[in-house]
Parts: C-alpha cells; sequence; structure tokens
C-alpha cells in the first residue's frame, strides 16, 4: 500500500520543503514592512492635518480680541524641519527661499508653508500678519513655539521662547 521513499527523494522533499518556507517567509516580512509603513506615513498625515487645523483654529479664536496674546505650543512631525509664515500683504524678501518665492510669486494666496528639504504642505491663513521677510521656525523635538498677538483684523506671528 505505501510505497517506501529513497533517501534521494527525501533530501529533494526537504530542500523543496525548505525553499517554500523561506519564501513564504520573506513575503510575510515584506508585507508586514509595507503595511507598517503606509501605517506610519498615515499617522503623519493625520499629525500634518492635526497641526493645520490647531493653527488656523488658535488665529481664528484671537484673532477678533484686539491686544490679546497668546503662546501656543503645535505638534509637528519630527519629518519636517520647520515652518515658514509670510505677510501676503508686505513684498518679502525671499532670496534664501526659493520655493517659497515661486509660490509666491505664482500667486496661490498660501502664506504657511511646512517644510523638510521642499516644501511639504502650504495652506492660506486670511488673518497672519509677520514683521518682515518670512518668519521661519524650527521644530524642535516635535514642538512649534509660537506668539499670537491680535490686531484687531489680523493676528501677528513671532516665535514663542521654547518651554
Amino acid at each position: 500500500m505505501f510505497r517506501k521513499l529513497n533517501k534521494k527523494s527525501e533530501v529533494t522533499t526537504q530542500i523543496f520543503l525548505y525553499v517554500m518556507v523561506v519564501v513564504v517567509m520573506g513575503l510575510a516580512l515584506l508585507l508586514g514592512y509595507k503595511y507598517i509603513k503606509q501605517f506610519t506615513e498615515g499617522s503623519s498625515q493625520m499629525s500634518l492635518d492635526l497641526f493645520k487645523k490647531d493653527l488656523e483654529d488658535s488665529i481664528n479664536a484671537i484673532s477678533s480680541n484686539f491686544g490679546e496674546v497668546d503662546m501656543i505650543e503645535l505638534s509637528l512631525p519630527t519629518k519636517f524641519s520647520k515652518v515658514c509664515f509670510v505677510d501676503k500683504g508686505e513684498n518679502p524678501n525671499l532670496i534664501n527661499y526659493p520655493l517659497i518665492k515661486s509660490s509666491v510669486d505664482a500667486q496661490t494666496g498660501e502664506n504657511v508653508f511646512i517644510m523638510s528639504k521642499k516644501i511639504e504642505a502650504s495652506m492660506k491663513i486670511a488673518k497672519l500678519t509677520v514683521d518682515s521677510g518670512p518668519l521661519c521656525i524650527e521644530n524642535n523635538a516635535g514642538k512649534i513655539n509660537l506668539r499670537l498677538e491680535s490686531l484687531g483684523d489680523s493676528v501677528k506671528i513671532t516665535q514663542a521662547p521654547i518651554k
């Protein structure tokens, strides 16, 4: 009823089995890496969206209270190196920031730029004022500290001391 396999066919079967195990484990590792990478990118995008919403909400909340000053600390994923603010009303000196200059020259209306080596994201906040030139604030361990001062019709933004 059962035939006895010879040693040569046993070795061939074992080699085939080992190869299949290696292939299946490789595929599992590859798919696991892919899903972990997608998850971390998704959480980074959610953190960026939360940063944008918190910034806009903070500016809108203070804008109508003339003279009010507020210090805020916003979380920003560490993959972003800095956030730059540009006053649309002025003609800022953007020689050192060619990527921002091209966006401003294109009259996109965007005045907040979240950067790494390039502009990763940008947004338009209508009630934003910056003293002179672009104000670029370095990302300090995932935190951006801002000082907001209401001017009645707009909000002046400066860098706040690090807490």
